[in-house]
């Protein structure tokens, strides 16, 4: 009897021990300046997995290599005296982006791009965004007016929401200049840049093909078309829409989002004579849940073939 209790009470014991091993978070942290592809400048010798529940603190001069992509699953923070964050290459943060209180940076180089899919936040801080660099945040933001900001040539920087703080609209000076505001990762309102949007995009799904052809009836009261897989390299649910006239601006939506899984044909009821169409692609955890990105493919429509008589 007191050996069958022994081993009931060690199950237990190992069994605890093994969920607090497996549960446990695992805090990514810079011990070194250097790449972010670099092992050797994390404390944990390896760069943060894609783990929802890891935090990533930079203590140390990061840097994002020009053509590389890297998406940090987690929350990012940036703190250390004048630590700067430099991005070469593209950054996405599904998570939110602080900066510390002390002088810490961050600078974006002609085509880097930093896309933060929750909240920024800095006080006290350094920006710095090249022509042809680009700043998106989703979330809020929200910037101190002791933040330095300097923006050369074009102003790459688009919000969701206007930004809480002081925020001065000049190329130079405190705050983060030049913003521009009211912009979405959905296509149908008021959409991102193509850069930005493809950023986010490859970043969700993946579709194939680049184009879809269509068929008009010959009555030309309907068309048909094959939407294609778009399910390699995606997880979680697919889903999909038809947009008119997305090329000419009147952005009508004609299908609402529908659930996809694979490739399926589908008929339009109506003339497509003068509009053009496309199919876009979401993923997410539900219709009322999409995630953020999305991949357009255009519709290429062709009248029905005729057929007659070849007389020789």
């Amino acid at each position: 009897m007191k050996t069958r209790m022994l081993k009931y009470i060690l199950t237990i014991i190992f069994s605890l021990i093994s969920f607090i091993a497996f549960s446990q978070t695992t805090y990514y942290y810079t011990a070194n300046s250097g790449l972010w592809s670099d092992n050797t400048i994390w404390g944990t010798n390896i760069p943060p997995a894609p783990d929802a529940t890891n935090t990533v603190t930079v203590g140390n001069d990061l840097t994002i290599t020009a053509g590389d992509t890297v998406t940090s699953y987690s929350n990012l923070s940036i703190s250390g005296n004048g630590t700067m964050l430099y991005i070469k290459g593209v950054l996405i943060i599904n998570g939110d982006l602080a900066l510390g209180t002390n002088k810490e940076g961050i600078d974006i180089a002609s085509g880097g791009m930093l896309i933060v899919l929750g909240n920024f936040s800095a006080d006290d801080n350094k920006f710095s965004i090249a022509s042809g660099g680009y700043f998106y945040v989703q979330g809020s933001v929200t910037v101190s007016k002791n933040t330095q900001a300097t923006v050369t040539g074009d102003s790459n920087i688009y919000f969701e929401t206007a930004p809480v703080g002081d925020w001065p609209t000049g190329d130079t000076g405190d705050g983060l200049p030049g913003y521009n505001s009211g912009y979405t990762t959905d296509p149908t309102n008021n959409p991102l840049p193509t850069p930005i949007q493809d950023a986010i995009g490859n970043n969700c799904i993946n579709v194939s093909p680049t184009t879809v052809d269509g068929c008009i009836s010959s009555d030309q009261t309907s068309f048909t078309f094959t939407i294609p897989d778009a399910t390699n390299g995606c997880s979680g649910q697919l889903y999909y829409r038809v947009i008119r006239d997305y090329n000419t601006g009147s952005q009508t939506i004609t299908l609402d989002y529908t659930q996809y899984t694979t490739s399926q044909d589908l008929t339009m009821t109506e003339n497509p004579t003068g509009y053009s169409y496309s199919v876009v692609f979401y993923r997410g955890n539900s219709i009322t849940d999409l995630l953020p990105g999305f991949k357009e493919v255009p519709i290429i429509l062709s009248n029905t073939p005729t057929t007659g008589t070849i007389t020789k």
